[in-house]
């Protein structure tokens, strides 16, 4: 079975594979793409269990920065660009682990529902994140970096080998 989501653009039922995400962010950071696509498909499960939700109607709260994580949100909801995605660094939840910046935290709202997420503990690996550090302090070597890039496909593969309910906590 292929990793898809569905969501409604106006009358369309749209059809996105993980892979279609790849394409759109590409493989710089996967990791963020893989997360988006499981937060994604937890709360589309959660918030709108019969019907897949409607794009217009999905906002997205995080105070995680990445890239991979805020381009797959926009590919499948559209959100960024339509002005129902906020990023707060800053955003304090204690119960989301801390990234090289910000917080793993995540809520999506769904025609006025709220669900909030945090992946669960140990998921993400601290060697991933002490490389990541090291790379944004600029201390990273090109060996450590083509490391990290490895490190990051090796995490999305893992996470796209979990349902999403092995992913995530509830906050």
């Amino acid at each position: 079975m292929k990793n898809l989501l569905k969501v409604m653009d106006r009358e369309d039922v749209l059809l996105i594979e993980y892979e279609d995400m790849v394409k759109y962010h590409g493989r710089m950071n996967i990791g963020g793409v893989a997360l988006a696509f499981k937060v994604l498909e937890y709360a589309f499960a959660k918030l709108s269990p019969r019907t897949p939700p409607r794009r217009e109607m999905t906002e997205i709260f995080t105070a995680f920065p990445g890239s991979g994580v805020i381009d797959g949100f926009e590919m499948v909801t559209r959100a960024v660009t339509q002005g129902r995605f906020q990023l707060d660094e800053n955003f304090d939840e204690p119960r989301a682990l801390a990234g090289t910046s910000g917080r793993f935290y995540f809520r999506v709202t769904y025609a006025g529902t709220p669900l909030a997420l945090a992946p669960k503990a140990g998921l993400v690996p601290e060697a991933f994140l002490a490389m990541g550090r090291k790379i944004k302090a600029g201390q990273a070597t090109v060996e450590d970096k083509a490391h990290f890039q490895e490190m990051k496909e090796s995490l999305a593969a893992a996470l796209m080998g979990l349902k999403a309910e092995e992913v995530f906590d509830e906050l």
